[in-house]
């Protein structure tokens, strides 16, 4: 074969265009045949003027006029180029305009059959060929194959079966596979506070994904024939505004307790997701086989999503339905949650905290991957203030369900008690990406934050804001309160807590929000009788009385020994409301106090305190 002269070497520039032309990386591509044929170009240019610095103008005229002479006998072995006429290529229907060439004869000792008198800008030439021929090629076999889908909603599913047996089931089936695809992390999911403000029927697909931001639609109807049930899913690609599939499941009644998994894992398939062996193995997981056990399970479900929350029969659905199966990972999962949030209301944490830890092991034990499972954990573990386990649970919950709202939500809580709170507002910000629509609710949680952040007019603008999304709606009395009373405006503060009290039954009725009435009380003048003479009616209450929450409001009277007391007390009796001492600025009375400086490092917050 010839031997090239250094000075015919191929250039770096133009090893780097072929790099990058026939790069696997779809971003590190060109993306386009025109963006390729500039920076080709380009490199000619550059190369020809290098060459021109490097010769004489008697060379150069010397060079073209022996071309002139040779490039007929050159072209009869190798190619021929017609570089004034274009031609169209298609592939997968994307067009590229190349110049039309053909080669007229194989039998030559080189590759592009160029001998030694071919000239730099022949040789260019022929290597602006090779890789828009190569890239051609390359499109034509990779860049034409779909893309894995990145984003998606689980719409409502339509009931057309008329049974009210199957209620629940079709209330909770797009909920189920929500949390299902909401374990991969190659996938964004979009949280049901979002998707359930479409109804089957009221809207157009495309405007939907629009809506909801996401790229594909999971959606359906069920029927029934006799005892037997029938799921029709529809998968839409907005993007490409294609139907990507759809697929009818058929199932008897007493075996539908399956479907949820059958259909995340047919859904998986048809959005083109990659799936290691262990999402396999969690998506295709059948949390009961009981049909009994898993219609118990909805309706919790429905239960927890209602306007009574945790104090609905949720609780009492969880455990009829582990009282059936004992294995039921998810129906543990969800009776320690419901636990955990009454222990961090108004009920007894330690009576119920030990059950939410039992609870969250037992699910732990069956499914290791249970993100809510985690979330319960980590709560129990901050009940016992060892904060580094706490956020392992929260970071195992976020890994284990990356989409799952109530995961990145509470861990944004705990890094705001952690005085992390620029950590805390990253982490609501990711999960608004996930739940668009909630924009209200996203904002509530911005708020809170804020507030511990002692950022209190960011917050109430904040919760400005989330009045005007939805104006029908009002913001929590409770939250008001607090960051009104943050910022001294106390009257304002103690209307809003008013409100709060006569909500959760008045003031006969312990609430944290009486007793925080009672604290804001004792910083208006006129109201500071008015706040001990409630203190003493709040002691006289029968039921659990947060000790950590008392401790404010002696602390508001100035009456540091009795606010300290409270505060020994709830750290022997572990009141989970004793993380807030670290961030909390109703304690600020009793910030300066040795006793308050060795509870916080008892507690485990040093450094954390403002």
């Amino acid at each position: 074969p010839p031997t090239f002269p250094e000075s015919l070497a191929y250039p770096d520039e133009l090893q780097k265009a072929v790099c990058k032309a026939l790069s696997k990386d779809v971003g590190g591509r060109h993306q386009s045949a025109n963006e390729l044929r500039a920076e080709l170009i380009e490199i000619k240019r550059g190369v020809e003027d290098r060459g021109d610095r490097s010769t004489s103008p008697e060379e150069r005229r010397s060079v073209k006029a022996d071309t002139a002479s040779k490039v007929h006998s050159t072209l009869g072995t190798g190619f021929q180029t017609q570089p004034d006429t274009d031609e169209s290529s298609e592939a997968n229907g994307a067009t590229y305009r190349i110049a039309a060439s053909r080669q007229m004869t194989s039998g030559v000792p080189s590759f592009f059959g160029i001998s030694k008198s071919f000239n730099l800008r022949s040789l260019i030439g022929a290597a602006i060929l090779l890789i828009v021929v190569s890239t051609g090629v390359y499109f034509a076999f990779f860049a034409g194959r779909p893309q894995a889908i990145d984003s998606v909603a689980v719409l409502p599913f339509e009931d057309l079966t008329g049974s009210p047996e199957l209620s629940n089931f079709s209330n909770s089936l797009a909920d189920v596979i929500t949390d299902r695809l909401s374990q991969l992390p190659q996938l964004r999911v979009v949280s049901r506070s979002s998707t359930s403000k479409f109804q089957p029927g009221e809207y157009e697909m495309l405007l939907a994904a629009n809506q909801l931001g996401v790229r594909a639609l999971v959606t359906g109807k069920i029927t029934r024939s006799g005892d037997d049930l029938f799921v029709r899913v529809e998968i839409v690609d907005a993007m490409e505004d294609r139907h990507l599939a759809g697929i009818q499941f058929q199932r008897p009644l007493s075996g539908i307790s399956s479907l949820q998994s059958e259909i995340a894992q047919a859904a998986a398939t048809q959005l083109q997701l990659r799936l290691s062996d262990e999402q396999q193995k969690r998506l295709s997981l059948s949390e009961t086989e009981d049909p009994e056990a898993y219609q118990y399970y909805l309706s919790g479900l429905v239960e927890m999503n209602g306007p009574q929350d945790v104090r609905s029969r949720a609780l009492e659905y969880f455990q009829r339905a582990v009282e059936i199966d004992s294995d039921f990972s998810a129906a543990h999962a969800e009776i320690g949650w419901i636990y955990v949030s009454r222990a961090n209301g108004s009920d007894n944490p330690h009576e119920l905290m030990p059950l939410a830890r039992s609870a969250a092991e037992r699910a732990l034990a069956i499914n290791a991957g249970n993100a809510k499972a985690h979330i319960v954990m980590a709560m129990t573990h901050e009940y016992a203030f060892d904060w580094q386990a706490a956020e392992s649970e929260y970071q195992r919950a976020i890994y284990a369900a990356p989409n799952l709202d109530f995961a990145r939500n509470n861990y944004a809580f705990f890094l705001s008690v952690m005085n992390r709170q620029d950590e805390a507002l990253a982490q609501l910000e990711e999960q608004n990406v996930r739940d668009p629509l909630n924009r209200r609710l996203g904002l509530l949680h911005k708020g809170i934050v804020l507030v511990q952040a002692r950022r209190f007019e960011e917050a109430l603008a904040v919760y400005k804001q989330a009045k005007a999304v939805e104006p029908d709606r009002d913001i929590p009395n409770f939250a008001l309160a607090y960051a009104y009373a943050g910022i001294g405006q106390y009257e304002e503060a103690a209307e809003y807590y008013r409100k709060s009290v006569d909500q959760l039954g008045g003031d006969g009725k312990y609430s944290q929000p009486l007793v925080y009435l009672a604290a804001t009380y004792a910083k208006i003048q006129a109201k500071r009788d008015e706040s001990r003479t409630l203190l003493d009616r709040i002691e006289s209450m029968q039921g659990y009385r947060s000790p950590v929450v008392l401790a404010a409001a002696y602390g508001a009277n100035g009456e540091i020994d009795r606010a300290m007391q409270h505060l020994d007390e709830g750290f022997i009796r572990r009141d989970p409301l004793l993380r807030y001492i670290g961030v909390g600025y109703e304690y600020d009375e009793l910030r300066s106090d040795p006793r308050f400086t060795d509870l916080i490092k008892r507690v485990g917050l040093s450094g954390r305190t403002h």
